[in-house]
């Protein structure tokens, strides 16, 4: 993963959270173990950036072989994070994000969201053998997209966002 030019980030429970600056770093290195598990959570793979963020980019981001077991968001970008304070768009532009054999449970209607900021759209996101399923009487499962250039390989489930 690369954001430049080089910002100060904030982590918690997120790999990286970017736009609600902490701390001052130089380098900034981010591992997404592959073939890990997900239970319970309220994300999996997940990309937030703050409204009234600096300009920056944010490429290279690759999600691979995670199980996701009753997650609420198995996949998320959401570039409208903390909306209700700040109106003002995102500025930071994702691109080059893989989500790649993704499968499991979820517990929400809507597992794959991919909100993207008007400012700058979300480029060259590609969603790989993603295959979810609901659980328990979720219903029937759909994607939201906003914002956002993709394309899909192999069997999208959930479908939408055509």
């Amino acid at each position: 993963m690369s954001i430049s030019p080089t910002p100060s980030f904030g982590t918690g429970d997120d790999c990286v959270s970017i736009g609600h600056w902490h701390h001052q770093h130089s380098h900034l290195r981010c591992h997404l173990w592959p073939r890990t598990r997900h239970q319970e959570l309220t994300n999996g793979a997940r990309i937030k950036t703050y409204h009234a963020s600096p300009s920056l980019e944010a490429s290279g981001i690759i999600y691979k072989d995670i199980i996701v077991t009753d997650v609420q968001n198995p996949i998320i970008i959401d570039q409208h994070y903390d909306s209700k304070k700040n109106h003002e768009e995102s500025k930071v532009k994702i691109s080059d994000v893989h989500f790649i054999n993704i499968k499991g449970t979820t517990v929400s209607k809507i597992p794959v969201a991919l909100n993207c900021s008007e400012t700058v759209p979300c480029e060259g996101v590609e969603l790989v053998d993603i295959d979810l399923t609901p659980s328990g009487s979720v219903g029937t499962l759909t994607s939201a997209c906003a914002n956002a250039k993709f394309v899909s390989k192999g069997k999208p489930i959930p479908p939408g966002c055509e």
